[in-house]
């Protein structure tokens, strides 16, 4: 037999083999997919891309579709030569520069925010108004095709400005507070909050922490309108009521979820053909038709390694349902551990495992601060009727508030004492569920002073 035959009769053997390995594959893949979706069923999870997609709402009645938005969008996303003209975007460089060189107080320890110059906020008292108009609307969404494979990134076109806007009215809060006008105060800090609800709809990790930015730059001034008592009862109703919108525990769940079902795991089949790609995003369209030659099995193992790396790393950390998180479950997963190998697309997970690991800490934090901002509202206004404070949190039930909530770290009531001066503390064991008396750790960090691991999360008393 002579040497090209025998070259044909090896390539022929070598196309079986690559046939049957690609059968075995891809049987193997999709039966453990199969089973992995009849447990994940079973516990209550869904992984299916098309249940995280949020139902679209008319224009008429969405704050992203206002004329205003479209202007600041087409600002804020051209070239400057070109941009329209907007007093209000100007004034957010204006408000950056200022606190470049001038230092911040940090509420979280007490001490008073400054309000920045009334000249910064020159000229935009139209474009403000037609910002707090825009807000009245029913809903936020933003337009985000989800077909497009930058969409769901961080580098969505709708992210800038949301973060924007949202900086602006918080620092415009502050101003308004100390010139007494409290009504646009209010406005401003539920501007936040509509941007945030905006943000909570898309499924993803970096949407959910761009709500949770905007959630908390409204909290300064929330504190400080508190600590002057200059709300009154009706806008601490509605502050009130928008705090208790947000489930930071159940925002994290879901944007991971989604994150897994949106991103990490769909095949070609799952979502329409121009689907968002992970692979071409990270590597380029050159590296991308390399993920198109693994077998498809490969990509069914990696669905069931994410979806198990969930159940048995996050459920663990997080109650989402009853709005816990148990600290002493933190930090114990290994993101490597049973999912690298020369699989590629294990490496796509790996990725976003290895960055869920802290963020449970964050976003419990937050729900913290946000549990702990709704019982300060509730205490206010039970002072506006008392001009005291109550001995006990029952005591405003249910006049004020149905039930009083939690602490996320231990289940267990918030902490709670009226002070000899009449004033009251109130704080969250936090991270470590030890009761310190309301004491805040510190830090040498001027980024993040406060240690979030160590001490109480305290709603603060102003520092005299």
């Amino acid at each position: 037999m002579n040497w090209p035959i025998k070259a044909g009769i090896a390539l022929g053997v070598a196309a079986l083999l690559i046939v049957a390995f690609y059968a075995e594959e891809n049987g193997r893949g999709a039966r453990a997919w199969a089973q992995a979706k009849k447990q994940s069923a079973a516990a209550g999870l869904n992984f299916n891309p098309q249940t995280f997609l949020p139902a679209p709402v008319p224009d008429s009645e969405n704050f992203t579709q206002t004329e205003s938005w479209k202007k600041w969008a087409a600002t804020i996303g051209s070239d400057p030569r070109h941009a329209p003209q907007s007093n209000l975007l100007e004034a957010v460089k204006k408000l950056f520069e200022w606190k470049k060189k001038n230092k911040t107080e940090n509420w979280l320890l007490g001490e008073l925010p400054p309000a920045p110059p009334d000249d910064l906020f020159d000229g935009i008292d139209v474009e403000l108004q037609q910002l707090h108009a825009a807000g009245e609307r029913p809903a936020c969404q933003y337009a985000i095709d989800y077909r497009n494979r930058f969409a769901l990134g961080a580098n969505a076109p709708h992210f800038l400005l949301s973060i924007t806007l949202a900086q602006l009215t918080s620092f415009h809060a502050l101003s308004a507070l100390d010139n007494a006008q409290t009504d646009t105060a209010a406005k401003d800090l539920l501007i936040c909050f509509r941007l945030a609800e905006g943000n909570i709809q898309n499924p993803t990790l970096i949407s959910g922490t761009v709500a949770l930015s905007e959630i908390q730059n409204a909290l300064p001034a929330l504190w400080k309108g508190i600590e002057k008592h200059e709300w009154s009862d009706s806008q601490l109703v509605e502050f009130q009521k928008q705090l208790g919108v947000f489930h930071c525990l159940r925002i994290y769940d879901r944007s991971v979820r989604g994150e897994i079902a949106l991103i990490f795991l769909p095949r070609m089949d799952d979502l329409e053909e121009n689907r968002f790609h992970l692979p071409q995003v990270l590597f380029g369209q050159r590296m991308d038709k390399v993920f198109y030659l693994v077998p498809a099995g490969w990509y069914d193992f990696a669905r069931v390694k994410g979806v198990n790396a969930y159940r048995q790393f996050l459920t663990g950390i997080i109650d989402p349902e009853k709005d816990r998180f148990h600290p002493e479950n933190s930090f114990t997963f290994d993101p490597a551990q049973g999912l690298a190998c020369l699989n590629p697309t294990n490496w796509l997970l790996d990725l976003l495992f290895g960055s869920i690991n802290t963020l449970p800490l964050r976003f419990a934090e937050a729900q913290s601060r946000l549990d702990l901002a709704r019982v300060a509202c509730v205490l206010e206004r039970y002072w506006l009727v008392n001009q005291k404070y109550p001995a006990t949190l029952g005591e405003l039930q249910p006049q004020f508030i149905d039930s009083v909530p939690h602490d996320v770290c231990t289940g267990e009531p918030l902490h709670y004492r009226v002070e000899a001066d009449g004033n009251y503390a109130l704080y969250s064991v936090g991270f470590n569920r030890t009761d310190d008396g309301g004491k805040v750790a510190t830090r040498k960090d001027k980024w993040s002073p406060i240690d979030t691991q160590a001490g109480d999360w305290v709603w603060p008393r102003s520092k005299p």
